[in-house]
């Protein structure tokens, strides 16, 4: 319900001028059966550090995330590019990567110390030095990366950072979606906004490598990351116990009797004051509006800031934040995760199958499609291609490192007893042996 609920919203709000021909957020829908107050991640006027405002904000200007102010013409191609299809917003977005991104970081680093050297690594590589395409090399391992290699780094690295034991994300258990840790120091200490600065870093590089990542953010988190208002509604997605508490605390006539205060648990050991002695101010029927207010930004924004500060400067720092401006927040996690669904018919389709594999081949197919679960399918993706998630133009996107297309191939050899499949990833084939 929440994931229809998400898709049925994408389009309703987009950046438009208003009557003195400032630019606001424009709101075409309202879907909702209570009016909403609806917020939005600005700049701070001195720059500093990001905040949670009212819409409508003041400033009335096209500005991004990292505080720049972009020309007006800007606004005009802008409403031009997020009126066009997701696919040709996409392709857009790719050109403007190729014209400026041309050079390469080599990133090496050892498989047993992966997560911590590319950290490390990723942290290291001078401002000057970030918008360019990334080549991966393992060490110890033969192989030259022509894409395989850099996407099963993509997938390992993603994979490690979103492990429940790293503590820097929670997962809401009813989409498996991932929203930041309000906790993440616990585990991390004084490193863990490095972590988040990193973790933007690997985002916007995926972005320009093309990469899709293995795993899903959180609808209001991925509004964060575009600036895209967000509202008390959008805390289902991160605890729908507590977005259900505080409807009923809005939409209820006497909460006098619930005993609430200004102030949220976040364990059994530490409250917040969501005002100055928050604990000790009861909610009343005269003051819910504003508790409830407190409690949105709260959980929405300020349980988090440090943290959403540090990863929308790290990926802000590899890609210019307009060019995410014409997507909306299911486009953006389009762009980040691609697919998880394998479409089988499409994977034949855009393969190439070798002349000694013609007359056997529609085994194999048989078994990819009637016999494979979905995990299994996903497996062997991952293992011929480097990655499990299937890029965003279908199998005929398959391309190699430096961006050629590079399509699925298998390939018949010689069978030898107890030969098992022979892949190479760099290359996407198949062969047996």
């Amino acid at each position: 319900m929440d994931t229809f609920i998400a898709h049925r919203l994408r389009n309703q709000w987009n950046r438009g001028f208003d009557k003195d021909k400032r630019v606001v957020w424009k709101s075409h829908r309202d879907y909702l059966s209570h009016p909403e107050q609806y917020y939005t991640v600005v700049r701070t006027h001195t720059g500093s550090s990001l905040d949670l405002v009212a819409l409508p904000s003041e400033s009335g200007t096209l500005t991004t995330l990292r505080g720049e102010v972009l020309p007006a013409w800007w606004i005009y191609q802008l409403r031009a590019i997020q009126d066009k299809s997701f696919s040709l917003k996409y392709a857009w977005m790719v050109n403007q990567i190729a014209l400026a991104y041309s050079n390469y970081t080599k990133i090496k680093v050892y498989r047993s110390k992966l997560f911590e050297e590319s950290i490390q690594i990723i942290m290291h590589i001078p401002l000057n030095q970030l918008c360019t395409l990334t080549k991966i090399s393992l060490l110890g391992e033969s192989g030259i990366d022509a894409g395989g290699v850099a996407r099963e780094w993509y997938m390992l690295l993603t994979t490690a950072l979103f492990e429940p034991k790293q503590g820097l994300f929670v997962v809401n258990k009813s989409d498996q979606s991932f929203s930041v840790n309000p906790n993440s120091a616990r585990d991390h200490g004084s490193k863990h906004l490095e972590r988040f600065h990193a973790i933007g870093r690997l985002l916007g590089r995926a972005i320009v490598d093309g990469q899709v990542l293995p795993f899903h953010f959180s609808v209001p988190l991925l509004k964060i990351l575009l600036g895209y208002p967000v509202s008390m509604d959008d805390i289902r997605y991160v605890d729908p116990t507590i977005y259900s508490s505080l409807r009923y605390v809005r939409d209820a006539e006497d909460v006098d009797n619930l005993s609430l205060t200004f102030s949220v648990s976040l364990d059994a050991s530490t409250e917040v004051d969501l005002i100055p002695n928050g604990r000790n101010v009861a909610v009343t029927n005269a003051n819910k509006a504003d508790y409830v207010d407190r409690m949105v930004r709260y959980l929405l924004f300020g349980s988090v800031a440090p943290q959403l500060e540090s990863l929308v400067q790290g990926l802000y720092e590899v890609l210019p934040p307009e060019l995410l401006m014409a997507f909306d927040y299911k486009e953006l996690e389009l762009v980040l995760c691609g697919f998880s669904e394998i479409d089988v018919a499409d994977w034949k389709r855009c393969t190439n199958v070798s002349r000694s594999l013609e007359s056997i081949v529609e085994w194999f197919w048989e078994i990819v499609e009637n016999e494979m679960t979905s995990v299994q399918r996903e497996r062997l993706l991952q293992f011929t291609t480097g990655s499990s998630r299937v890029p965003l133009q279908g199998f005929k996107g398959l391309t190699s490192q430096d961006g050629r297309l590079c399509p699925f191939s298998l390939h018949g050899m010689s069978y030898k007893e107890g030969i098992l499949p022979r892949v190479q990833p760099i290359y996407r084939n198949t062969q047996d042996e």
